[in-house]
Parts: structure tokens; C-alpha cells; sequence
């Protein structure tokens, strides 16, 4: 017995010893083992002569072990290998793949982020060379030149060239192909005096052209003889041919998600050192989660606010945040004859406790949006502010205009307040729907509100514009141009002018504002074209949600700090990897 406790208590006195020297520097470490030597003669015991011979021993070979390694980091220098596998989740539905539809699937939008690559590449506010390796501004900004690289190759070996560039650009322009990037090439002329030589023309001057130009670039030779109007269900874009970092594979359809296989593209400029990369689908966040914990994916994107701490009890993850130029809004779609009623938009504007919606997601992870322009860009004006929560002004402007309470609900002339209410199919425009329908049906408004997936909600409904009210997240991009949302000209598709808003003295405003190079000028003329939006309540702006990108710690060189739009974080996907060498 008296021989397990003197082992027992040895051995917990030398755990404690080693736990000391592993924190003492090297000083420290010699002192210590001048006392011991100095004990030395003091030790009469055969027992104590062994446990202190051992423990001499232990110690220098731990700190040989820590030598070693502090020598190893040293002089052995680790980089990134070519090889492994990245699996990424997304929420949607993925059927095709083709950039000049960019905004209406996201998920395919990451894939063709993937497999086609733009003139150049946009990034911190700043354009970065990537199919054009340089480029002359002429003629006070009318004129653009680009030169090609001549290496630029398709996937399937043949040359890329400004031929496929103007095909592009002039398919963008076809009314029939009804591109989202229609309005902002409208009037650009486009040709080729060479096969390496690009020559963009502009009806005026538009300081923010550059950052519009890295839309993916369409091979020439395989998509001439399609006509327009078939563009976006053309065969080609079932197996996609692109001159970007990844050459696409395969696409895996089960009956509960589908899988697109890419290979990396050893002929790109900057060949990455991932191997392959899978983009899988899942039908709601929750099953993507699940899906990280079972290792089906290795990287969740666009994690909603409501479910972050769900996804940070998951293992071996870590977390990437940016905040986009862009907003989630409720939208009054004024072609409707419900919503041509300024009165009836004011009263909803009213009715909208916004500090309560902010309130359902974390503080730190969401910024409050009042106007079209969002805090710290061009244009942003604070003393515009949306109206203040007050439902009961809004029920007296109701009153005013006809509307009388039967019970619970307001009705004019035995007709119902009704209003066909539409959103995205996800936890976080869940939340924020549900709230509202709540605070509008307290003041006597029949809410229908309706989810859908993004597919069916872009074709049925935003395209069509059929809708009473639509809550919507819109990027508006880092040079903050109201064009495309709230110029005339972009009411319908493929506008996104989700209001159907319309203002001849605003659209006028939102010309100058793109078209002068005085930066002072455009900021006056964007401040004159929010007074007229705000004026007319075209939208309730609600939030800017923190973009918040979950990935597997295996997986290193990511950065998403400088990027504008959540399909970006492949930007530099050529600088990640999983493998590494030593060198």
C-alpha cells in the first residue's frame, strides 16, 4: 500500500514539474536543473536516486522535442499542394447554368462564378485584371479599350478572344434574351479591331462602368446559332463551357438535391490548388446544417441570422463576415391597382415597427437601412429617414380615405383590405413576414402571405410583378447606381424596379448621377433622386444583414474582407487549398 501511494504521489508531483517547465523559458529551465543538481548529494535513497535519475532523463527529452520542433518551423516551410476536394452547401434548386441571368438563382450564380470568368474581376472598389490584362479610359470617359490576354482559352481547348466578348456584350443588348444586365450596357457599342483588342463605346460617361464588367464571357463558337428568345433554356447551358477556374463535370439530380461536379482548369492563368469542387443543394437550411454535421459539405454560405448559433455548436468550423451594399426592403408594387394608393402605402409604412424586426436577429450582425443609399457609400444622405412607427396615424389615414373597421377588419364598400404578400422560402424572411403580417393585421388589413423558393418566386412572381407587397433583398453594388432599381426604364423584367416606381424628374436625377465624373455632382444628384423616392413610398427599407460564411478549418487562403455580392467569395478561389507541402 505504502508503495502505491509513494508511485502515486511521485508521479503526480513529476506531471506537475513537467507542466512548469513546459511554460519556463529556457533561463528559467536552467536554473531548475542547477537546484536539482545541487539536491543531488542529499540523495540517500535507492528509490529517490532512480525517480530523480528518470525524471532528469524525461525532462531533456522534452525539451529536445520542443527544440526540435521550434528548428522544424523553422527551417521547414510549409505551401499550399494541388489536390483535395471542396464540397460547399447551398439552399435552392440548381437546373442550368448561364451569367447573363445573374440575380435570379443564387446558387447557380456561384457555379457560373466558377466556370466563366468576366473581362475583369471587382474587388475593395477596385477592378482587377482577369480575361483583359489591361485597359485605357479615353475620350473623358466615353471610350474604353481593353487588351485581351492571348492565352485565354475555353474549356474545351478553343480560343477566347474580343469576337466572344462582343457576341456577349451584344447578347446582353438582344431584347429577346431579357439579360438582368441589359440596362446597364444599354446604347454601348462594342467591337473588335482585333482578335486581342476590345472597344467599348458609351452613349456618355459613366464613372462606374468598370466595376459592371466582370459578367461571365459566353463561347462564341457554341452559342451563335441560339436564337435570343431561347437563350436562357439553350442546351448548352445544361453542360456549360466557360473559361474559368473550374471546368464543370457533371450535375447529379437525386430527388432531394442535386450536386454539380467541377475539376480544376490546369489551363487557367492562375491555376488553383484545389482539385475539385462540388456545389451541393439542399432544400432548407436546416437539412444544410445537418449536412455540415454529417460531413456531406464542408462550407455553409449566406448562414441566416436566426440560425447562427445552431451553426456555431458545429465542429471544426470557422467564420467569415462581410457586410454587402444591399438591403432587405418591403416593396409596393405599384402596378398593382391595390397598391397605386399612395395613402393606402403610407399607412402600411406606418404600421411597420422596424426596431422590432431588427430585434428578432442579433445587433451586432444587422445595420439599419432608411433610404435607397446605404450608410458610408455615395449618395447617403442621414437626415432621409423612413417614417416613423405610428399605427395610429396610419388607421386614421386609412379612416380618411374610406376604410371602416367591420370587427377586425377594414372594408370599403363591403370589399375587404386585402393584400397578396410574397416572399423567399427561408428562416430569416420567415421571421421578419411573419412580424409584419402581424402588425398590418392589427390594424385591420388581411395579410395572404405566401413562401416560396426562389425558382418559383422569380418566375411566377417578381418577373411578372405579381404581387402586392414583396420582401426582398436587393445588392445594390459598391457604386451605389439607383438605375437599376428605381429608374423608370427597369419596371419590368429584367429590371429590378420591384416597385414599379416612376418619376421623370427622378429618373432624371438618376441619368446625371451615373453619367458625370463629379463626384460632388453625382453625390447632389443622388440626394435630390432619394428626396423624390422617399417622397412617393415606393418601399419600406428594413435592414442590411450581415453576410456571414461558414467554412470548414481544413480549408485555408480564404478571404472575403474586400468583396461586394455573396458569388465574390470565389474571387481569389485560385489562392485556397486543403494540401499542403513541405518546401
Amino acid at each position: 500500500m505504502k508503495i502505491k501511494y509513494f508511485v502515486l504521489n511521485k508521479r503526480l508531483r513529476a506531471e506537475k514539474q513537467i507542466r512548469e517547465l513546459q511554460n519556463l523559458s529556457l533561463s528559467d529551465v536552467k536554473k531548475r536543473l542547477f537546484w536539482f543538481a545541487k539536491r543531488l548529494p542529499d540523495i540517500v535513497h535507492l528509490k529517490e536516486l532512480v525517480f530523480f535519475t528518470f525524471f532528469f532523463s524525461f525532462v531533456i527529452f522534452i525539451l529536445f522535442v520542443q527544440r526540435y520542433k521550434d528548428l522544424d518551423n523553422y527551417f521547414i516551410e510549409k505551401k499550399p499542394a494541388f489536390g483535395g476536394l471542396y464540397v460547399e452547401g447551398v439552399v435552392g434548386s440548381i437546373e442550368s447554368f448561364n451569367p447573363l441571368y445573374e440575380g435570379l438563382n443564387p446558387a447557380e450564380d456561384d457555379v457560373n462564378k466558377l466556370v466563366f470568368s468576366g473581362l475583369l474581376k471587382y474587388k475593395d472598389d477596385k477592378p482587377f485584371p482577369n480575361i483583359a490584362k489591361s485597359w485605357e479610359v479615353l475620350q473623358d470617359g466615353k471610350v474604353y479599350v481593353f487588351h485581351l490576354r492571348d492565352d485565354a482559352k475555353w474549356h474545351d481547348g478553343q480560343k477566347l478572344d474580343a469576337e466572344d466578348v462582343v457576341y456577349t456584350i451584344q447578347s446582353i443588348q438582344d431584347p429577346d434574351v431579357r439579360s438582368t444586365y441589359s440596362g446597364i450596357f444599354r446604347d454601348v457599342v462594342s467591337e473588335a479591331p482585333d482578335p486581342y483588342t476590345l472597344k467599348l463605346t458609351l452613349p456618355a460617361s459613366n464613372p462606374s462602368f468598370l466595376s459592371n464588367l466582370d459578367f461571365g464571357i459566353l463561347p462564341r463558337h457554341l452559342y451563335e446559332k441560339t436564337p435570343g428568345r431561347n437563350m436562357m433554356v439553350a442546351k448548352q447551358n445544361q453542360s456549360p463551357v466557360g473559361s474559368g477556374p473550374y471546368r464543370f463535370d457533371k450535375i447529379e439530380k437525386k430527388q432531394s438535391y442535386s450536386q454539380v461536379f467541377l475539376n480544376a482548369n490546369t489551363d487557367a492563368d492562375a491555376k488553383p490548388f484545389i482539385a475539385k469542387v462540388r456545389v451541393r443543394t439542399y432544400g432548407d437550411e436546416d437539412s444544410m446544417i445537418e449536412g455540415y454535421a454529417k460531413k456531406e459539405i464542408m462550407a455553409i454560405s449566406n448562414i441566416s441570422l436566426s440560425k447562427l448559433d445552431a451553426v456555431k455548436k458545429l465542429q471544426n468550423i470557422t467564420f467569415l463576415e462581410r457586410y454587402f451594399p444591399r438591403y432587405t426592403a418591403l416593396f409596393f408594387n405599384q402596378k398593382s391597382e391595390t397598391m397605386k394608393n399612395k395613402n393606402l402605402r403610407t399607412a402600411l409604412a406606418l404600421s411597420v415597427d422596424e426596431k422590432s424586426i431588427s430585434g428578432i436577429f442579433d445587433k451586432e450582425k444587422v445595420l439599419n437601412v432608411e433610404s435607397p443609399v446605404v450608410p458610408g457609400h455615395l449618395g447617403y444622405n442621414k437626415d432621409i429617414k423612413d417614417m416613423e412607427y405610428d399605427p395610429s396615424k396610419a388607421e386614421e389615414i386609412l379612416k380618411k380615405d374610406g376604410w371602416v373597421k367591420d370587427g377586425s377588419v377594414l372594408k370599403k364598400a363591403g370589399k375587404e383590405l386585402r393584400v397578396s404578400f410574397y416572399t423567399s422560402n427561408t428562416e430569416e424572411f420567415k421571421s421578419v413576414s411573419e412580424s409584419v403580417k402581424e402588425q398590418w393585421e392589427k390594424i385591420g388589413v388581411v395579410v395572404d402571405l405566401t413562401y416560396l423558393d426562389s425558382k418559383p418566386l422569380q418566375e411566377d412572381h417578381i418577373k411578372p410583378r405579381s404581387y402586392d407587397v414583396l420582401l426582398y433583398g436587393i445588392t445594390v453594388g459598391s457604386d451605389m447606381d439607383l438605375y437599376n432599381v428605381w429608374h423608370s426604364s427597369q419596371k419590368n423584367d429584367p429590371g429590378l424596379n420591384l416597385s414599379y416606381f416612376s418619376n421623370s424628374r427622378s429618373d432624371k436625377y438618376i441619368e446625371l448621377a451615373q453619367k458625370s465624373i463629379d463626384k460632388q455632382k453625382s453625390e447632389e444628384m443622388i440626394f435630390k433622386a432619394q428626396e423624390l423616392i422617399m417622397e412617393d413610398m415606393p418601399a419600406v427599407f428594413l435592414y442590411n444583414p450581415a453576410y456571414i460564411y461558414g467554412i470548414n478549418r481544413s480549408v485555408k487562403g480564404t478571404d472575403i474582407s474586400k468583396i461586394i455580392k455573396q458569388s465574390d467569395r470565389f474571387f481569389d478561389i485560385e489562392n485556397w487549398y486543403i494540401r499542403e507541402e513541405t518546401r
